[in-house]
């Protein structure tokens, strides 16, 4: 696998931005043992220090996130924005699964709408704190003098 141009890998769900340098499920043999079984966004691995050889590190890539085979949106892999059953899914499509067809086990269904909900509520919360104007920083009172 050559470097291709790579870009900003956003998550459909979380909004999270990351930087990415493929898009592909075989890395290059010679750097990576693991073949993964859908395409990813890859990253090279920024924990590394930079005297070590992506070929001379088990890890020289870091998956980001990968696309919804249902609605074909890019999400990332934190558990609160997609899982991996057979393919990847985000959470809003596996919580309906009318529509994903292909018709996943209930257990996954309820856990995903448990997700779905979980996330709706925190945006919720955030949404009205940020309403709210905080109490102004103690040392940055103007002061008025008579």
């Amino acid at each position: 696998m050559e470097e291709d141009d790579g870009g900003i890998f956003e998550c459909s769900m979380c909004l999270m931005q990351e930087g990415f340098h493929y898009f592909n499920k075989d890395p290059n043999p010679k750097w990576s043992k693991f073949r993964y079984t859908e395409e990813v966004f890859l990253c090279r691995n920024p924990f590394l220090p930079a005297t070590v050889k992506a070929q001379d590190s088990n890890t020289p890539y870091l998956v980001v996130g990968g696309i919804c085979s249902s609605c074909s949106k890019s999400v990332c892999l934190d558990a609160a924005c997609s899982f991996y059953w057979q393919r990847r899914f985000c959470v809003k499509c596996a919580a309906n699964d009318d529509l994903s067809g292909h018709h996943l086990p209930s257990s996954i269904v309820s856990e995903a709408k448990r997700r779905v909900q979980n996330a709706e509520s925190e945006m919720t919360v955030t949404s009205s704190n940020s309403e709210q104007h905080p109490p102004p920083h103690p040392g940055r009172e103007k002061s008025v003098e008579s």
